[in-house]
């Protein structure tokens, strides 16, 4: 390797930064540069360490036409001295001249060592300098591959391929008018657990995906009445005679549980993104399916019968249906459930990631509204205004709060 390491980074700063290697022969190479981008720490590199290399052999090259020019000039001086020589006839001229030749011939030995010995260096230069840009050119692809990864993260940032999720809610029922008439009810929670896979998302520029799964449901619902009484006229007894019907209640009392399998999908705006907390709001449908109703009631009536004919008030003639603290809820008395029930909900939340994990937190609120009426009340002879659940109708409205984990798939 030409150079065992070449830093760059990509945040531009006001401090010099220094790079430092070896070249092949063995020799410390040391650049200083002011970063940039990994362009500019690439070309700041290229220009201090080649470019400088190339510089170093150019003024190599100036040496040795310098040396060339003193052995030119030597060997010129030589062959003027032999001829010289030879036109002289006495001994001590001969041997002055001699003494010449053989200082020039030194001197030209020792240009043609010199240049053997720049021409060496220039060739060693020219190979550091193949090796430095190769080394480079590797760097300058390493740097090329980072930032088109960059890029392609910088366009998608985080973006999971989809997820699956675990979620569980508690909410209170809000009934509306789903009670009868002066009736109260008392406060009432639902439950919910979900298990659901969510699609990648749908578009490039528009963080938009389906989520769909299986879970379940599980509320209750109540309706009470401390004591109350009714009138009705125009009744008919077993032997087909006319009377006024004159009811009293006491300690009314109706409970119901409901469990549903449901199936919810939802089109969810907002993506959960790795290591960054993002937001969401979701918007869809659960088809419910009912798995099992559960209904009590309790409660005493008193019914007598006033026979305006007779003027008289009959009680306590059960053959006549007159009855006193009887029962108000036989044992078939069970509201008239649906089976199937279509809901509509919205959530928001929030996503918060546990570091680099790829679990995250999902918080957020949801309500749940349905569609259909969930049931009505059952036909209750004791009771002629209907039971006090579902009378008028049987829609209610979940608003709950929701907290869950986030599996972004790789």
């Amino acid at each position: 390797m030409a150079m065992i390491a070449i830093a760059v980074t990509a945040q531009a700063q006001s401090q010099l930064k220094t790079v430092r290697g070896k070249t092949k022969d063995g020799k410390s190479v040391v650049v200083r540069y002011y970063p940039g981008s990994y362009e500019d720490a690439i070309e700041s590199v290229s220009y201090q360490v080649v470019d400088d290399l190339q510089s170093n052999v150019k003024n190599l090259q100036n040496q040795i036409k310098t040396e060339q020019g003193k052995l030119n000039e030597a060997n010129n001086e030589v062959k003027r001295l032999r001829k010289e020589l030879e036109k002289r006839a006495d001994q001590a001229t001969i041997d002055s001249l001699n003494t010449v030749i053989e200082e020039k011939t030194r001197t030209i030995n020792a240009a043609n060592n010199q240049i053997d010995i720049l021409n060496s260096r220039i060739r060693q230069l020219e190979d550091t300098n193949v090796s430095l840009r190769t080394s480079i050119d590797s760097v300058q692809r390493i740097l090329d591959s980072i930032r088109k990864t960059k890029n392609r993260l910088q366009t998608n940032p985080g973006q999971p391929k989809s997820i699956i999720g675990v979620e569980a809610g508690l909410g209170q029922v809000i009934y509306g008018n789903t009670v009868n008439t002066g009736w109260s009810h008392e406060p009432s929670f639902s439950k919910h657990i979900a298990l659901y896979y969510g699609t990648p998302q749908l578009a490039k520029s528009f963080p938009i995906s389906l989520e769909a799964g299986v879970g379940a449901r599980l509320f209750g619902m109540s309706a009470s009445k401390v004591a109350y009484q009714i009138t009705l006229d125009e009744q008919e007894d077993a032997d087909h005679h006319s009377y006024q019907a004159q009811y009293q209640y006491s300690d009314l009392n109706e409970q119901l549980s409901l469990t549903y399998l449901d199936i919810p999908i939802r089109l969810c705006l907002g993506q959960p993104i790795k290591g960054k907390t993002s937001v969401y709001a979701k918007i869809g449908i659960t088809p419910s399916l009912l798995l099992n109703s559960s209904f009590t009631g309790k409660g005493t009536y008193t019914l007598k019968g006033y026979y305006e004919q007779m003027q008289v008030t009959f009680e306590d003639i059960p053959e006549l249906g007159f009855v006193t603290n009887a029962d108000c809820y036989p044992e078939n008395s069970q509201p008239d459930m649906k089976r199937f029930v279509l809901w509509g909900n919205v959530s928001v939340g929030t996503y918060v990631p546990f570091g680099d994990s790829p679990l995250q937190l999902q918080a957020g609120l949801k309500l749940d509204y349905p569609f259909m009426e969930l049931g009505n009340a059952a036909e209750v002879k004791a009771l002629p205004e209907g039971m006090g659940i579902f009378g008028k109708n049987g829609k209610i409205v979940i608003p709950s709060f929701n907290l869950g984990l986030i599996y972004n798939l790789k």
